[in-house]
């Protein structure tokens, strides 16, 4: 599983290369927390900036090192040797605090492979979180901030109250009292709305606002809109639902489902598909996924081989 915001190193680092924005940084973390980050950021400028300065300097000193003293080399490069202690003096003192801050008091639930369990929060709002998943919230700041880190695939039922929401890499669900379903695994972010309303804002600047039946899928950089009969994810009665997904990835939820092993070098794995599969019966589930794409398959123990039919 790819790693979720469980430290604020991680945080910083995903903000300082872009991979989040500064809107979705600051709906994680209170305002003083989000002030340090910028601190932080403008000391590694300095450092920038003094690793620009020393190549200027250097430039200089290389075209008048034979007619200076070697004095004033001295005096000239210490002078540089301080204002990078100083810079990366700054950094160092900021982690620290931001490791001090990892110290808050903080709950996580998660799931193994195949798993599903439910959870109450601490407003009584309700998750169902399913295999392979990770949720963590700060219990102490939950009646300030309805905040949670998430990763995986979950269905909420939440508590009317304050703004509730479920941040994760590719995107952030911002609701107040509703039921949906929320999927950010590898390169696949979904989002269906099954009673209420809830607002969706990709890491990509996108903003969408669906009502019961309607989702989204983000996959590959492209958006899918999602429509959906459902009033609940089939995914609550042992069936795993999949809407507009690529075949790729179900193939790999179904290795983990029934203890199998896919050979897919003969097909096109990037097939977006929707359906249905069952957690007991591989037979029905490889039929319902592989004969309306014209593939065939061949089992031999736990290895099945697939073909695309010519």
């Amino acid at each position: 599983m790819k790693t979720i915001y469980n430290d604020k190193n991680k945080l910083l680092s995903d903000w300082l290369e872009g991979i989040i924005s500064d809107q979705m940084l600051q709906s994680i973390m209170s305002e003083k927390e989000y002030q340090q980050f910028v601190k932080i950021r403008s000391s590694f400028e300095l450092l920038h900036q003094a690793e620009n300065k020393k190549k200027v300097i250097w430039k200089r000193l290389q075209s008048k090192i034979e007619e200076q003293p070697r004095k004033a080399f001295s005096i000239r490069t210490n002078r540089f040797a301080k204002i990078a202690f100083s810079a990366a003096a700054a950094i160092l003192i900021f982690f620290f605090g931001i490791r001090y801050f990892n110290t808050e008091n903080y709950t996580v639930y998660q799931t193994a492979d195949a798993q599903k369990q439910f959870f109450l929060l601490p407003d009584s709002s309700q998750v169902v979180l399913y295999g392979q998943s990770v949720l963590k919230f700060n219990k102490k700041k939950w009646n300030e901030k309805r905040n949670i880190l998430f990763e995986g695939s979950a269905y909420f039922k939440v508590k009317k109250g304050s703004k509730f929401q479920v941040i994760s890499k590719q995107g952030t669900v911002s609701v107040l009292g509703t039921q949906f379903e929320v999927n950010d695994l590898n390169n696949l972010y979904r989002v269906i709305c099954f009673e209420g309303k809830v607002k969706v804002a990709t890491v990509k600047q996108k903003s969408f606002v669906l009502t019961p039946g309607n989702g989204i899928a983000v996959s590959n950089n492209k958006i899918h809109k999602i429509k959906t009969q459902q009033t609940e994810p089939l995914k609550l009665n042992n069936l795993y639902s999949f809407e507009k997904q690529p075949i790729g990835l179900i193939l790999r939820k179904m290795e983990k489902i029934y203890n199998v092993k896919f050979n897919t070098h003969n097909i096109d794995t990037t097939t977006i598909i929707t359906g249905g599969i069952p957690a007991d019966n591989l037979n029905y589930s490889l039929k319902s996924v592989l004969n309306p794409l014209n593939i065939d398959y061949e089992i031999n123990g736990n290895n099945i081989k697939l073909t695309a039919k010519k």
